[in-house]
């Protein structure tokens, strides 16, 4: 069975308390100089982050997206550097008298 290196906890830099500097290219080289093979996107709801991404990415082969500048037009079609994933998570956070729980 092939093993597949992934973070799929990303946050976008529209997120609170994460780098502005934060884009699909910095995502893509880091995620290469660490080994992984599949990222996932993040926040995948926010209309800014999801806008950036749909100009940035396009649909492989494998199912997955991969960084269009990624891309070299390689003789086979490959696709270079980590693919992406649409990512989100659940957030059970909430008020109640004042507080966030």
């Amino acid at each position: 069975m092939p093993r597949v290196l992934a973070d799929l906890h990303i946050h976008s830099r529209f997120s609170f308390a994460t780098a502005k500097s934060l884009d699909p290219e910095s995502l893509d080289r880091w995620g290469a100089l660490k080994g992984l093979g599949l990222i996932g996107t993040g926040d995948m709801t926010h209309p800014g982050w999801l806008s950036e991404l749909s100009e940035k990415l396009f649909m492989g082969d494998d199912g997955f997206y991969g960084l269009k500048d990624s891309f070299k037009g390689s003789l086979n079609g490959s696709l270079n550097g980590p693919r992406f994933v649409p990512t989100g998570e659940v957030s059970c956070v909430y008020k109640h008298l004042g507080r966030a729980r």
